[in-house]
C-alpha cells in the first residue's frame, strides 16, 4: 500500500513538474509578449476539472496526461474581434513567435540543469563501474574482457559510473569502429583494454538494458561513490551533464531514425509512469535526478524539427520569415498530418513496447 502511494505520487508530480513547466513557459512568454491566451491545459481530452481568470484564459486539467498545450488567440483558427487583432499570435513578428514556442523545450532544459546542480550540491551518489561477471559467447566475451575489473575510461574518455558507461555504450551502438574499452583489475590493479565490435549490437526487445546485451553483469554488491561539489563548483558538472545529455538525445534519435537502434528499445507512457513511481519511492536524490533527465529528454524531443513539435513549428517560422510570406494552408495542412501520423507511429509503438514488457 506504501509503494502504491508513493508512486502514485511521484507520477502525479512528474506530470505536473515536466509539463507543467513546459507549457507554463509557452504561456508566460505569450503574456509577457502581450499575446492573448484563451487556454492553458494539462493533459489532452476530455476536460476534468478547471478555472478562468479576469483576462478570460482558461485553465484546464484534462484525462490524458501524455502532454499539455497553450491555445492561444490566432486568426487561422477562428474569427477574432478587430479590437484584439493586434494580440492574435499569426499577427505577431517573428521573434515573438520564436520566443513564445522555443520557451516550453528551453524551460525543461534549464529545469533539467537546475536539477542536477542542485544534485551536485547535496550529493550524488553513483555506483563503481565494476565488471562482476562477463556471460559466455557475448560480444564482451567475445572481447576478451575479464570480470573483476573496473571501467575507467571508454575511448579515452574517463568513466566515473555505469550511467557513463550506459551512455557512451549507446553512442556507438551500429558503429562499424570498434569501441575501446579499458579498465583495472580489481586484484593485481593491472589495466587491460578491450575492443568491443558493436556493428551488429542490439537491445534485447522484451528488456533493453545496454549492458545485459552486452553480456557485462555489474559487481554485486555494487560499491556506491559520493559526487559532491561546492554551489560555484556544481555549476560545470551540472552543464557537462546538460550538453552531454543533448548530445546523447539527438544522437540517439539519429540512430533510430537510420535503424542503428531498434524501435523497440523506446520506453512509452507506462514505463515513465512506472519510473516516475520507483525513483520516489527509493529516495528523494534518486526522484530528482529521473526528473532531470525526463525533462532534459522532453526538452529535446520537442526541438525535433518534426512537424507537430516546437521543433517544427520553429522551422515554419524560420522559412516564413525567409520567404516574407505565410505557407499556404494547405501544406501545413500536409505537413502537419505527416508529422502527427508519425508522432503516432511512435506513441504507438512505444505502448506495444510497453506492453509487451509487462505481460
Amino acid at each position: 500500500m506504501l509503494y502504491v502511494l508513493i508512486s502514485s505520487a511521484g507520477i502525479l508530480f512528474t506530470i505536473l513538474f515536466v509539463i507543467g513547466t513546459h507549457e507554463y513557459a509557452h504561456f508566460i512568454t505569450a503574456r509577457l509578449l502581450n499575446i492573448k491566451v484563451l487556454r492553458f491545459s494539462i493533459g489532452f481530452g476530455k476536460r476534468l476539472f478547471g478555472w478562468q481568470d479576469r483576462e478570460g484564459t482558461e485553465y484546464v486539467f484534462a484525462l490524458v496526461p501524455l502532454g499539455g498545450y497553450v491555445k492561444m488567440l490566432d486568426e487561422n483558427e477562428g474569427t477574432v474581434p478587430e479590437e484584439e487583432r493586434h494580440r492574435a499570435f499569426n499577427r505577431q513578428p517573428f521573434y515573438k513567435k520564436f520566443l513564445v514556442v522555443a520557451a516550453g523545450p528551453l524551460a525543461n532544459i534549464f529545469c533539467a540543469f537546475a536539477l542536477y546542480w542542485l544534485l551536485f550540491v547535496i550529493g550524488i551518489t553513483t555506483i563503481k563501474p565494476m565488471v562482476g561477471n562477463i556471460i559466455p559467447g557475448s560480444i564482451a566475451d567475445t572481447s576478451g574482457m575479464q570480470a573483476n575489473q573496473e571501467i575507467i575510461k571508454i575511448d579515452n574518455e574517463p568513466i566515473v559510473s555505469w550511467i557513463s558507461v550506459i551512455f557512451r555504450i549507446l553512442t556507438h551502438a551500429g558503429d562499424k569502429d570498434q569501441l575501446k574499452i579499458e579498465t583495472r583489475s580489481l586484484t593485481t590493479n593491472a589495466k587491460n583494454t578491450y575492443q568491443l565490435n558493436l556493428a551488429n549490437w542490439k537491445l534485447n526487445e522484451l528488456n533493453p538494458e545496454p549492458l545485459e546485451s552486452l553480456g557485462i553483469e555489474p559487481y554485486t554488491p555494487p560499491v556506491l561513490v559520493e559526487i559532491r561539489h561546492s554551489p560555484i563548483a556544481a555549476i560545470l558538472p551540472a552543464w557537462q551533464q546538460i550538453t552531454q545529455l543533448t548530445y546523447f538525445n539527438f544522437l540517439l534519435f539519429g540512430k533510430m531514425l537510420t535503424g542503428k537502434l531498434s524501435l523497440q528499445s523506446l520506453g512509452g507512457p507506462v514505463t515513465i509512469f512506472q519510473s516516475a513511481g520507483d525513483a520516489l519511492y527509493y529516495g528523494l536524490r534518486s526522484f530528482i535526478s529521473f526528473l532531470a533527465f525526463l525533462s532534459i529528454s522532453i526538452g529535446i524531443i520537442n526541438l525535433l524539427p518534426i512537424p507537430g513539435l516546437d521543433g517544427g513549428h520553429l522551422i515554419i517560422q524560420l522559412i516564413e520569415s525567409i520567404i516574407r510570406r505565410p505557407i499556404p494552408e494547405r501544406v501545413l495542412l500536409l505537413v502537419f498530418r505527416l508529422g502527427f501520423a508519425f508522432i503516432f507511429v511512435i506513441l504507438i509503438q512505444a505502448l506495444i513496447n510497453d506492453i509487451v514488457r509487462l505481460f
